[in-house]
């Protein structure tokens, strides 16, 4: 499976889902593939940002999300 490859040379601390199904995917994905130690983040797809006129709140999301990653990287340096 190339996307367990990708995860072990990537090694990422954080992966950011854009909409529910990905979210969905990957959170049953990861514990099956031995990805434990990964924080999963979850965010609107853009498509439905635009369709459904969510900017305001896809702002928010981003603005979250930046602070969630500042902690993340400022505590494991």
């Amino acid at each position: 499976m190339y996307f367990k490859e990708e995860l072990a040379i990537i090694r990422p601390k954080v992966i950011v889902a854009l909409g529910n199904k990905t979210y969905t995917m990957l959170k049953a994905l990861l514990p099956a593939l031995g990805t434990l130690d990964v924080q999963l983040e979850k965010i609107m797809h853009y498509s439905y940002v635009s369709r459904f006129k969510k900017e305001d709140e896809y702002d928010d999301q981003f603005k979250n999300l930046k602070d969630k990653l500042k902690q993340t990287y400022t505590k494991s340096g």
